[in-house]
């Protein structure tokens, strides 16, 4: 006797029988599904004209079964893009990403990063700690950078802090040094949203003044959106999330 099979029951099916899968978060839809966390590392090389984009690596992630698996991963990848280049090139994270343990381990190998800030956590700034929020409320925003279209713009600052690496206050705390640069949109469509945004960077042995630092944020933090659009592609060339299987 034949039946037929909803696609959708099978891949369910599958799915749950699947080693170490959990619940994971579209980014796309904002919904959740049963997945597997991927880590990918994807370079953007500087040509005549624009970018070339080069993927690195791609790893799937399972924290069901080992819970440092993610971070751990990223990190052996990082500290394998430093020997293959020398350490040259600069690190850029998107929030999820801001972790006492992330900055630790950027400054112990010496690697230029940006990070985009979550603003939860205390600052250190003349030798006392403070919230960050405030802090980043007190810088004076007085660099200007246009979009390319020129049409908005963006009203940006920039400070020397200090930030514990403790996970808790101490008396005499381990701390690391970076710069706090931050951000407002200015939308030419007053009614579109603006708002603040925060970016924690540093960049050993690169000579910069802070303007050409507030300019490298800004302008590296954009190529972020050409990973995204290769993310886009996977996703709707291959539709790994709309199974939930990747």
């Amino acid at each position: 006797m034949l039946s037929e099979i909803d696609d959708s029951d099978l891949i369910k099916s599958k799915a749950n029988k699947m080693e170490g899968i959990k619940k994971v978060r579209d980014g796309s839809t904002k919904e959740t599904g049963n997945g597997y966390d991927l880590v990918n590392f994807i370079a953007c090389q500087p040509q005549e004209e624009g970018y070339q984009i080069k993927p690195l690596s791609s790893d799937l992630v399972s924290r069901k079964i080992e819970a440092d698996s993610l971070i751990q991963i990223t990190q052996d990848r990082i500290v394998d893009t430093i020997i293959a280049s020398g350490n040259r090139g600069v690190y850029v994270f998107d929030r999820g990403y801001d972790s006492r343990h992330m900055l630790a381990f950027m400054e112990e190998h010496g690697c230029a990063y940006i990070i985009r800030a979550v603003g939860k956590r205390g600052l250190i700034v003349n030798g006392v700690e403070q919230n960050f929020v405030k802090v980043a409320r007190s810088v004076k925003r007085h660099t200007t950078i246009l979009s390319k279209s020129g049409k908005d713009s963006f009203q940006c600052g920039i400070k020397r802090v200090k930030i514990r690496l403790d996970g808790h206050p101490v008396k005499d705390p381990c701390t690391t040094e970076a710069w706090l640069v931050v951000a407002r949109y200015i939308p030419k469509n007053k009614k579109a949203r603006n708002g603040l945004f925060y970016f924690l960077c540093d960049f050993p042995n690169q000579d910069l003044s802070l303007d050409e630092i507030i300019h490298k944020v800004i302008h590296m933090y954009r190529l972020r959106w050409k990973i995204e659009e290769v993310h886009r592609h996977v996703k709707q060339e291959y539709g790994v999330v709309s199974q939930r299987l990747v």
